[in-house]
């Protein structure tokens, strides 16, 4: 039977009609960390390397819940904001905050954050590229507390608040970070409470296979003194030492188990779903309390369909090959040997409340599952949300989510499910 109850303790240390027409008519939503729609994934191996790798991290099937009944809704698309070009055109839309009557959208690839009313209209910009005060390097993180929009810089390692209407607040510099043995990576960078930082960083670990870094999370304050330590996170990526006969080459391959992180836009919570045997657990850290509770999910490991992974494996095997020829093919095919069990969660989100968000993996038409956890873990629900849609944010009865179509064109959509606590 399935835990999905919840413990405390104090941490040590749209249907298509509803869409734009150019995605209907491709058949394809992606996000901007690779996240690919069924329809694509089921042409990913005749597309190339990077949408086949994504194929087999997104293409499986689904468990169904257990040892408790589930409510189901549907989430209807209300509006969809976005364009090909003109005045409402988006990037990349990485982090959205709902303020009000107002949206605010990262652009990191135009290092600015876009403003818009909630019926899509622009309402202008904030910041722009370069090191001065109000500009950014890069933008990795948008949220909002305290009255002010908070903008992460991981490139000059800066926390710039904005008041709503686009003037700085006030900025402050992310102290180095306390570590043995030393960090070798620092991303993500997350504003906290209390003037806290968390900080991810890579710590490579020797294994037979080569290295394997795994992320370690902290909690810093302003002054850079350690005031906890999140359990150690699996990467995205493991890097496999092939022996060619005359050198050692390494490659890099995505660990398709890995756990996954998000910080809520207020910088309260942060959530990390990884596996407790075959299920996925949430673990949701408090950074002004320190306390961390574990919530059961009733979401099981899933099985990937023998024909994506072997389809995977066999172009992964074949571009490597005719790229590195002098690798050998069979050494080839130990390395990108293609596991045949994932976890049963391939996204988080965490809300400013507290609520939790995942999304379950998923091989086939029809829309994504999202499983809502209520704030304190005692309500649960499904949610049918159009395919591709990344949810990101709950105001009231309307959720808002970002995607991307066919062409690489971002839309912010507004859907509207009702949950049992909303």
């Amino acid at each position: 039977m399935t835990d999905t109850g919840t413990s405390t303790h104090h941490c040590e240390g749209i249907d298509a009609a509803g869409l734009p027409a150019s995605q209907a008519a491709a058949g394809l939503v992606a996000e901007d960390v690779g996240n690919v729609t069924r329809a694509a994934r089921r042409r990913a191996v005749r597309l190339g390397i990077a949408f086949v790798t994504v194929a087999l991290l997104w293409g499986v099937g689904l468990h169904p819940l257990e040892a408790q009944a589930v409510d189901r809704v549907r989430a209807e698309v209300r509006r969809t904001i976005g364009d090909l070009d003109g005045p409402v055109a988006l990037t990349a839309v990485v982090d959205l905050v709902v303020v009000g009557e107002r949206l605010y959208a990262s652009q990191p690839i135009e290092r600015r954050i876009r403003v818009l009313a909630l019926d899509g209209r622009p309402m202008g910009s904030i910041g722009s590229g370069g090191e001065g005060p109000g500009e950014f390097r890069r933008i990795d993180f948008l949220g909002y507390a305290d009255s002010t929009l908070l903008v992460m810089d991981l490139g000059l390692r800066r926390e710039t608040r904005f008041a709503l209407d686009g003037s700085v607040a006030g900025t402050r510099r992310v102290p180095n970070v306390p570590s043995k043995p030393p960090v070798s990576f620092i991303a993500p960078i997350f504003p906290a409470v209390q003037s806290r930082t968390v900080v991810y960083g890579t710590v490579p670990i020797t294994i037979p296979a080569g290295e394997f870094p795994f992320a370690r999370g902290v909690i810093i304050d302003e002054s850079g003194t350690l005031l906890d330590t999140v359990p150690s996170v699996r990467s995205g990526d493991r890097a496999v030492i092939v022996n060619s006969g005359k050198r050692n080459f390494t490659f890099t391959r995505p660990i398709h188990d890995a756990a996954i992180y998000a910080m809520s836009s207020n910088g309260r919570y942060l959530a990390v779903a990884d596996r407790e045997g075959e299920q996925v657990v949430v673990r949701r850290y408090d950074t002004g309390s320190l306390e961390v509770t574990t919530f059961g999910t009733g979401l099981r490991d899933v099985r990937v369909p023998e024909p994506v992974a072997d389809s995977v494996e066999s172009e992964l095997v074949e571009r490597t090959f005719r790229s590195r020829p002098e690798l050998g093919r069979r050494a080839i095919q130990r390395a990108m040997a293609i596991p045949r069990v994932v976890m049963g969660a391939n996204h988080v989100t965490v809300l400013p409340s507290g609520e939790m968000w995942l999304r379950r993996p998923d091989f086939g038409p029809g829309p994504d599952t999202w499983l809502a956890l209520s704030s304190d873990g005692s309500k649960r629900v499904e949610v049918q949300v159009p395919d591709g849609v990344r949810v990101m944010a709950r105001d009231g009865a309307f959720l808002w989510g970002t995607l991307f179509d066919a062409l690489g064109v971002s839309y912010i959509v507004q859907m509207e499910a009702r949950l049992p606590w909303s």
